[in-house]
């Protein structure tokens, strides 16, 4: 059946015309279908929501009507990222606190690393690499453990950077920051698999340890017992701690000051509050206790970071 939907342009969404590139980083709302030219990575930094993804018929590419294949529709949560190819449309819609980063770029500006990589993941993962009329997999996501988030969305800031700074050589060091992420991708993705289509219960399991982790996101600036936070979606302390660790590769107690030195270092550089206000509005009992675990965590002061770091 053939439908008429919106298309999205990278002509008009990249900003430097000779770097087909772009991230965008903010709150995503309800979408309704929608397609593009150009390739997609989205990583949801935040909240929860569904995401609809239609492949695309590629005999179908002029003008606005485009023949869709079978819907896939699943859940996305926080560290969870997937590619769409050009001409795949998608939508999203039961959106809650969802934010995302949006990283887009036209294939040819990759295509011939990907080639040199011969990884067969590249081909499976990143689709504007496959074949023409080879089947994605039309719900296949990638579930991102804290340091692999860490490390994607390190690439995804150096990216902005290099692209709103505009120095000498930005161009070269965008694309070696996309290349680095694609990397990463890959090396996740062969490690673990990547599909959505998993049984219901284990789904269901994953749901738990997400819930669990916005409702930490939600109460940061609370001292949070471990059971506490196993209370807050009905399972067991211990099996809570299993469960967690097997999902995101950490202890909700790790995970958890984490979550808190990821916030400090956001307000140390974006905002001039007192460092004894920060240390409890990310949940510290003291400015002590904060100085104690910023300086194992980030190897600096909270007042050294303020000074001389950047967020990377």
């Amino acid at each position: 059946m053939m439908r008429t939907i919106p298309v999205l342009r990278g002509s008009t969404l990249f900003p430097i015309r000779r770097l087909p590139l772009s991230v965008r980083r903010g709150s995503q709302g309800p979408a309704p279908l929608h397609t593009h030219d150009f390739v997609e990575i989205v990583l949801v930094s935040r909240g929860k929501g569904a995401h609809e993804r239609r492949p695309a018929d590629f005999k179908q590419k002029s003008g606005t009507s485009y023949s869709n294949g079978a819907a896939s529709a699943y859940e996305i949560l926080a560290n969870d990222v997937f590619v769409l190819a050009p001409w795949e449309s998608h939508a999203y819609s039961q959106c809650e606190c969802l934010e995302i980063y949006n990283l887009l770029f036209s294939p040819e500006l990759v295509e011939g690393e990907l080639e040199a990589a011969g990884s067969p993941s590249f081909f499976e993962l990143f689709s504007a690499a496959r074949p023409q009329g080879a089947v994605l997999g039309a719900s296949y996501k990638l579930h991102l453990k804290l340091l692999q988030r860490q490390a994607v969305e390190g690439c995804l800031r150096a990216i902005m950077q290099e692209l709103a700074g505009r120095q000498r050589g930005f161009e070269a060091l965008a694309k070696a920051k996309l290349l680095e992420l694609l990397v990463i991708l890959d090396r996740a993705f062969v490690s673990r698999g990547v599909s959505a289509r998993q049984p219901s219960e284990q789904l269901g399991k994953e749901s738990a340890v997400y819930d669990a982790i916005t409702f930490m996101e939600d109460q940061l600036s609370r001292p949070l017992r471990i059971e506490s936070i196993a209370e807050s979606v009905h399972l067991s302390p211990p099996y809570f701690c299993e469960l967690f660790k097997a999902t995101t590769g950490l202890s909700p107690g790790k995970y958890l000051m984490q979550l808190r030195l990821e916030q400090a270092k956001h307000l140390l550089l974006t905002t001039r509050l007192p460092i004894t206000e920060i240390a409890g509005s990310c949940g510290f009992c003291d400015s002590s206790h904060f100085a104690r675990a910023f300086k194992a965590g980030v190897q600096a002061s909270p007042r050294g970071f303020r000074e001389t770091g950047k967020l990377s």
